[in-house]
């Protein structure tokens, strides 16, 4: 795995990076997206400071300089002095979201310099926020730390984009903001149904209006998806359709892809193998295997909408699994171009008709079985070779299973289109990436015997004779004895 570079951020006021003069204290108050509050306590007095300057943003487009007393607060309490200045952050140029917005306190007093920087994150304080952003793709999370923390996800679903970039040649920047629905990003609602921030006032946090519009604009202009959830992060539902979706639209555009097929190529992506087999297969038992009429339509109710991604999932996995690896990728790229049948056809060499039968027959084969805990992710391996040939039959399925296994092990080749006609009968073969592993036969273990194994068994049977005729005329001897 590349390096990652991850930024986990739990923000109350400020990140500080620096801290060189002992007695300086920094406070910062963000009350997003409009303005920040900067304050600054000095120890000495008014008296013996000779100059204070606030650089905002150096070398940048927001660049700011303010020179105190003049633009800026100095209050003297006790024995430290207070500067305070609030910056209203430019709209036009504005800071990116999440961008870190660096400042300088600079100064002399009684002679000597001093200096404290600090950095400000450009986001909402109204809560913590965790921030990952990985090295090597454009792909960037945000969540509220409540939700769950990202770190974890950009790590695992960095293979994804790369995967997606690699098959479809498309490079999406792809930012996702996670928030609970009950807390909008940017905005709070009070209780009179305004928006509302935190700012600082005279030394105390108050309510102050939000701009609401201002921050979908930023929002935007970021190229961020602002994903409001109702429970924690799940990724198979809340960040892998999305980042499928960034992918293939510009390929699909408005050309409409059958929603079984968009699922079913999503749970493909999936880097972690679910338990579609057993919800699938127990469709089919139980005679509710889905028309593929209606496959088109997702259902309603969690137990239908389970079985129908399980079903389409399946699906996905007989394309691969019959006709490689590269052909779902390759009907992927080229289904937005026209009538998705009229593609399938082409693709396959199968009649769309021809999928549902026969995916039927196949679910309750060894081979489809066995595809069912496949992820594109797999390294390639030397595997067995092995050719099944099974009939496809009605529910209940009764695989007639023939193999031919080859005594040595070859390298699997970069997966390889085969066209195969729609006939009665089908002969899968193990698509690339497929991780085909032989079943072990179980070897009896002869029992432990009193005799050597090259002893003829009729000899056997005439010494345990002839021990029996012996003891019993012992014991018969023995009873006569004793009646005389």
């Amino acid at each position: 795995m590349r390096r990652l570079i991850l930024l986990l951020l739990f923000l109350s006021t400020t990140l500080v990076v620096a801290q060189p003069d002992a007695g300086i204290n920094d406070r910062t108050r963000l009350a997003f997206p409009q303005s920040v509050t900067f304050q600054v306590e000095i120890p000495g007095n008014i008296e013996t400071l000779e100059s204070l300057i606030l650089e905002i943003a150096p070398e940048t487009e927001l660049a700011t300089v303010i020179e105190f007393p003049d633009q800026g607060q100095i209050e003297q309490f006790s024995r430290s002095l207070f500067a305070t200045y609030e910056w209203e952050v430019p709209s036009q140029p504005s800071p990116m979201l999440f961008s870190e917005v660096p400042y300088t306190w600079r100064g002399v007093i009684e002679g000597d310099n001093f200096e404290w920087r600090g950095v400000l994150l450009y986001a909402d304080q109204l809560r913590r926020w965790s921030v990952a952003v990985a090295s090597d793709v454009p792909l960037m999370l945000a969540a509220d730390a409540s939700l769950n923390r990202v770190e974890g996800l950009i790590a695992q679903y960095e293979q994804v984009y790369e995967l997606l970039q690699r098959e479809t040649g498309v490079v999406p920047d792809v930012r996702l903001v996670f928030v609970p629905q009950t807390r909008p990003f940017g905005c709070d609602i009070n209780a009179q149904g305004e928006p509302v921030t935190q700012g600082r006032v005279e030394y105390a946090i108050v309510e102050v209006p939000c701009d609401p519009e201002r921050v979908d604009r930023i929002l935007d202009e970021g190229g961020y998806e602002e994903v409001r959830l109702g429970t924690r992060i799940v990724a198979q539902r809340d960040l892998l359709p999305r980042l499928v979706e960034a992918f293939y639209e510009p390929l699909w555009g408005s050309e409409s892809v059958p929603n079984w097929f968009e699922q079913g190529l999503t749970s493909f992506y999936d880097p972690l193998s679910g338990d579609s087999l057993f919800l699938a297969q127990q469709s089919a038992r139980t005679r509710q295997i889905i028309p593929l009429v209606q496959m088109n339509t997702v259902p309603q109710g969690n137990e239908a909408v389970s079985r129908w991604q399980a079903q389409a999932h399946g699906m996905v996995l007989y394309i691969a699994s019959t006709f490689g690896v590269d052909t779902v990728f390759e009907l992927a790229r080229t289904a937005g171009r026209g009538d998705f049948a009229t593609v399938y056809e082409s693709v396959t060499g199968q009649s769309l008709e021809a999928l549902l039968p026969a995916y039927e027959g196949w679910l309750f084969s060894p081979v489809g079985e066995q595809a069912f805990g496949y992820v594109p992710y797999l390294p390639d391996t030397p595997v067995p070779s092995l050719t099944p040939t099974y009939t496809s039959t009605s529910l209940p399925p009764t695989p007639i299973l023939t193999s031919t296994l080859t005594p040595d092990y070859t390298e699997t080749p970069r997966p390889t289109r085969t066209l195969i006609p729609p006939t009665a009968t089908l002969t899968p073969l193990p698509a690339q990436g497929f991780v085909v592993r032989s079943t072990p036969v179980a070897t009896s273990v002869p029992e432990a015997s009193f005799f050597p194994a090259d002893v003829d068994s009729e000899l056997i049977v005439t010494i345990l004779i002839a021990v029996i005729v012996v003891t019993v005329a012992i014991i018969l001897a023995l009873w006569l004895r004793r009646r005389r």
